[in-house]
């Protein structure tokens, strides 16, 4: 006959925790962990972002390179120029965004170079060799 515990005790409910795990401390905890609690998480997320995406058009470039330097396409050089930019507004943004830049040219150089990134596609696109 099996015999049911029960770890209910009068009104209250009594919980036995089933697994515990241990968490290592790393020196990253102590540098990151600060970072990262005073943060929202919105901010978190747009800056993860911003990491993403500029590795992900560095990437680009280095593949691009390769192409032009594999086909010597030359309309591949516009689409280089034009990853460049990006990734470059996209650490620009990510710097201006941890540090709050006040500076009365950004305002002017965060709309010229998604003008130039457009251009530049543009011509990869339209120009003949």
């Amino acid at each position: 006959m099996l015999h049911h515990i029960s770890y209910l005790d009068g009104s209250t409910r009594r919980l036995k925790p089933v697994n515990t795990v241990k968490y290592r401390c790393t020196i990253d905890m102590f540098i990151f962990g600060p970072l990262i609690q005073q943060m929202p998480i919105s901010d978190l997320i747009e800056i993860l972002l911003y990491v993403v995406g500029a590795l992900l058009s560095a990437f680009l470039i280095a593949l691009s390179i390769s192409a032009y330097l594999k086909s010597g396409i030359k309309k591949l050089k516009y689409a280089i120029i034009a990853f460049s930019l990006f990734c470059a507004f996209l650490i620009y943004e990510n710097i201006e965004h941890l540090y709050s830049f006040d500076n009365p040219f950004t305002d002017i150089i965060i709309p010229l170079t998604g003008l130039s990134i457009l251009v530049f596609f543009f011509l990869a696109v339209v120009k003949r060799d």
